[in-house]
């Protein structure tokens, strides 16, 4: 980081020891032509483009060279000097003796019949105008401009024309336009076999196809200027077209890509001590290593990016960099610095915009300066004409009349549009309130009728679990052992009938079959009231509980069984079971719930039941016989337990069962 401060440094120092030589050396060239008056203008005009950054220091020289140029009788040198002028008045803020002076040069130029020099000036007097925010004015100044050069044949005069529309259109944020323009001036330059500029125009016209997402176009732009530039040993023109590329492999999402062009971009600049240049090619290289993922080494490409000096043109690389520097100290956690390059990119930001605004007043005060003189011209030419001052004064009175009835109507129409659309907007809004209120209530009401359906199945599926194994017991029992009972009994008889056959073997083993079969139909009759219980236990019975309440998005059910490993009695099993079944059921009809936990705990000589819910609740004190919970308390009494309710409105229930169980 710090080799590149000092590179940066050494750049800027070398700069300027060579604008002093410069300096030197061009007032040597005036001393020499003391005795030749084009020489010495010459000279001049080259020692104002020396100093062009004073402008107190290049407008005193302008003065000078218009003096000398007067005296000599050469307008185009005196025009020249006017143009230097103007310039250093728009560096100082005074936009409206900027343009007093291009008007003097238009009308010495339109004396002389100078066509071309008309279009030019037209042409710079845009620029100004540009410069300072009124950009219909300017945009109408170019096209005049333009249609002198067309009359006048010039294709490079109107491919430049067309540029700088180009560009005023990029400013106003109309690429499209922008691009239009930029077209038709690359073809006028490629027709007349300019290749530097086209060179040039091929990277300008990438600027407004990366804002309008044709950034493989904007690459095959490049890669022609590159080898245009290339051709023509332009090393600045080189570095260009490796930056513009390196912008749109960022853009593309081509970090790798867009670092490599930038450093090739940033070394050329380097070469030809381009202070700026090195700037822009560091803020693509900053961009392309946040997206690399490292924040540190695009800090340090940004700062070198800030550092730039602080003149306007330079301002918005310092903007740009301190957004980056920004994105880069948040992204390695360093909050302070962040907050600090956040802080002063809003300044920056805010002196663009602050500057913007400014040229925006500049502009009212030009169309000020225009009404007014063409307010005195009017004064005039009454005064000329006395017989007309009257008319003049009641068409004036009678037109501000309008202009003041015509402002209160579009005032009254505004402000009874204005309170319409507010009406309107909040009509609006209310209705979208309505109809999403609507929507909730729907889908409460279905989610409603789905839990309602939820619980019927589940009811209804253990309903006719139990009454089917219910059924079966007894069929089995009423029909089967029926059955059976009058087998055996049959039998009995025949045996006082035949005595003979007790002492049958296969009788014998015939009747011990009936009776076990009789006894294993009571049994399996007597066990079809539960028949996961008496198999499995009461564990295995209340997880497939758990599984049938489970409804995944609805209903969380969650079963904790500790100690189960020994069966409980059969009676006490089945009590607890149903137990767990009537609480589970008033969960379901009536807390709303959407978690449910079930525990069971053995301990020596107790068992503990817990079902907890998360539902709406109730007052425990007030209705503690109510939805069930009598049929609760009063199984748990017939195998000597105890039932506690606890529930809070809003807060959820939970119900305690407590056991003994004898070992």
């Amino acid at each position: 980081m710090i080799a590149r401060t000092v590179l940066l440094l050494s750049l800027v120092l070398a700069h300027a020891n060579l604008h002093a030589q410069n300096t030197d050396s061009l007032w040597s060239a005036w001393n020499d032509a003391s005795n030749h008056d084009t020489l010495r203008l010459d000279a001049l005009n080259r020692l104002i483009r020396a100093v062009r950054t004073d402008a107190d220091s290049a407008f005193s020289l302008a003065l000078q060279q218009e003096r000398f140029a007067q005296n000599s009788g050469q307008h185009d040198w005196r025009n020249r000097a006017l143009e230097h002028q103007a310039n250093s008045l728009l560096k100082k803020g005074d936009v409206p003796a900027a343009i007093a002076k291009y008007d003097a040069i238009i009308a010495d130029q339109q004396c002389r019949n100078d066509s071309a020099g008309v279009a030019g000036t037209l042409r710079s007097k845009a620029s100004t105008l540009y410069k300072a925010g009124d950009f219909n004015r300017a945009s109408e100044l170019y096209h005049q401009a333009l249609r002198i050069r067309d009359a006048l044949g010039d294709t490079l005069g109107a491919a430049r024309i067309m540029t700088s529309l180009g560009i005023l259109s990029m400013d106003h944020g109309d690429p499209e336009k922008a691009l239009a323009y930029y077209t038709k001036s690359l073809a006028m330059h490629i027709a007349a076999g300019d290749s530097v500029n086209t060179g040039v125009l091929l990277n300008t016209i990438c600027t407004p196809l990366r804002s309008l997402d044709l950034c493989e176009e904007a690459l095959a732009n490049n890669r022609r200027a590159l080898k245009i530039h290339e051709r023509a040993g332009r090393p600045i023109g080189v570095a260009a077209s490796l930056n513009h590329m390196a912008a749109a492999y960022n853009r593309m999402g081509q970090p790798e890509k867009a670092l490599d062009h930038a450093r090739r971009s940033m070394r050329i600049r380097i070469d030809i001590a381009d202070t700026v240049g090195v700037a822009y090619a560091q803020l693509q290289v900053a961009k392309a290593l946040i997206q690399l993922d490292r924040p540190a080494a695009a800090a340090n490409a940004a700062n070198d990016a800030l550092r730039i000096g602080t003149n306007l043109v330079q301002m918005p690389i310092r903007a740009e960099a301190a957004e980056l520097l920004h994105k880069a100290y948040r992204a390695m956690g360093d909050w302070r610095r962040a907050l600090e390059m956040h802080e002063l990119h809003l300044q920056l930001d805010d002196s663009l915009s602050g500057d913007k605004t400014k040229r925006a007043l500049i502009s009212r005060d030009l169309q000020y300066k225009y009404d007014k003189e063409a307010f005195a011209d009017s004064l005039e030419r009454v005064r000329q004409a006395e017989d007309l001052r009257c008319s003049y004064d009641g068409q004036l009175q009678v037109e501000k009349e309008r202009r003041t009835r015509a402002i209160m109507v579009g005032g009254t129409v505004a402000l009874a549009l204005g309170i319409i659309a507010f009406l309107l907007v909040h009509r609006l809004r209310q209705a979208k309130r309505l109809r999403e209120q609507e929507a909730i209530l729907h889908d409460q009401q279905v989610d409603q009728l789905l839990a309602q359906q939820e619980l019927k199945s589940i009811n209804a599926m253990l309903d006719g679990q139990e009454k089917e194994r219910d059924r079966m017991g007894r069929d089995l029992h009423d029909r089967l052992g029926g059955m059976l009972g009058g087998i055996k009994a049959n039998m009995s008889a025949l045996e006082d009938r035949v005595e003979q056959v007790r002492d049958d073997q296969q009788y014998q083993k015939v009747n011990r079959l009936l009776d076990q079969t009789v006894s294993e139909l009571r049994q399996i009759s007597h066990d079809m009231a539960a028949a996961t219980l008496s198999r499995f236990g009461l564990e295995k019975a209340l997880k497939d509980l758990r599984d049938t309440l489970h409804i995944t998005g609805r209903m969380q059910v969650e079963l904790k069984a500790f100690g189960l490993d020994q069966r409980l009695e059969r009676s006490v099993e089945i009590a607890l079971y149903r137990i767990v079944q009537e609480l589970v059921s008033n969960v379901l009809k009536h807390a709303k719930a959407s978690e449910l936990i079930i525990g069971v705990t053995r301990t020596p000589g107790r068992l503990s039941v817990v079902v907890s819910d998360n539902g709406v609740g109730f007052d425990a004190t007030q209705r503690t016989d109510g939805m069930g919970l009598g049929n609760v308390r009063s199984r748990a009494a017939a195998i000597g337990a105890t039932a506690q309710v606890d529930s809070t409105p809003g807060k959820g229930t939970t119900v305690s069962v407590e056991c003994p169980v004898v070992e």
